[in-house]
């Protein structure tokens, strides 16, 4: 059964794929198809004309469609670049405050010197 199965997935899968020229024979049977519905008979003037209209419209469309990307894209990419900047400053700003922030290093305690004497019932201590 599987064995059946892979062979057709391919092929459906395949056949979702379309080359340029493919794209291209589509749109030009779709804007032959539009300029007969018009009344326009394949070899007149207004045949050419409109292919001509059809085609440049196709080509703006295409073109703008480019543009929004590329802005798209530009854009991504620059709020991608001040995130890292905003980042980065973030980082060295908490670099500075370690750095000058109060905090001292290990000083051992000082000695302490203490005397002890001796008296009557007791014992007096004095440490310095």
């Amino acid at each position: 059964m599987t064995r059946l199965l892979l062979p057709v997935l391919a092929l459906l899968t395949l056949s979702g794929c379309k080359t340029s020229e493919q794209v291209a024979m589509q749109a030009g049977a779709a804007h032959d198809a539009q300029c007969q519905s018009f009344g326009y008979a394949p070899g007149t003037d207004g045949y050419a004309q409109c292919r001509m209209q059809l085609y440049q419209t196709s080509a703006a469309v295409a073109s703008n469609d480019y543009a929004a990307r590329q802005a798209a894209w530009t854009a991504a990419s620059q709020a991608q670049a001040a995130e890292s900047a905003r980042r980065r400053q973030e980082q060295q700003q908490l670099l500075q405050n370690a750095n000058t922030s109060t905090w001292k290093p290990y000083q051992p305690p000082q000695t302490i010197t203490c005397d002890s004497r001796g008296y009557m019932n007791g014992v007096r201590t004095e440490c310095r």
